[in-house]
């Protein structure tokens, strides 16, 4: 009788170990993922160039000749793989473009870019933002003088 006794209370220890430790990779899984919720987005550098090369700006500035053509903004980020940050163009007050890009890895580089017309000279900026809206960092230039 003895030895079933033992035979079971090894069988429910082994079973108590399985089931302790489907709890504790749960529980580690759930902070992984507590973590990865509290840890926001950050935007590590961000410019407005007239290219991009080898994945990084070219030819960065605050100011543009209005015959520029086209403009790139740059954004290096981290914190947000598997996610989706815009960059939202604005002319003035007036957005002019909502460029949405998929962030895979952390950290992460990537680009959207504007057609310039001679006509759109003055002040403009792009936001950056998380999927909710949230400004992440905003870009300032302007066209002509």
């Amino acid at each position: 009788m003895r030895r079933t006794w033992r035979h079971t209370a090894t069988r429910v220890g082994a079973g108590a170990a399985m089931v302790l430790g489907a709890i504790l990779v749960t529980a580690q899984r759930a902070a992984a993922q507590d973590s990865a919720a509290t840890t926001a987005p950050t935007v590590l550098h961000a410019a407005v160039a007239n290219n991009v090369a080898d994945r990084m700006p070219v030819d960065t500035a605050e100011s543009f000749s209005p015959d520029v053509g086209k403009l790139f903004a740059w954004v290096q980020i981290q914190d947000a793989a598997g996610s989706t940050i815009h960059h939202v163009w604005y002319h003035g007050e007036t957005k002019t473009a909502d460029v949405s890009l998929h962030v895979s890895t952390s950290p992460w580089r990537g680009w959207s870019t504007k057609l310039i017309q001679p006509s759109d000279t003055g002040a403009w900026h792009v936001d950056v933002t998380d999927a909710s809206g949230k400004v992440l960092a905003t870009l300032h230039f302007t066209i002509g003088s």
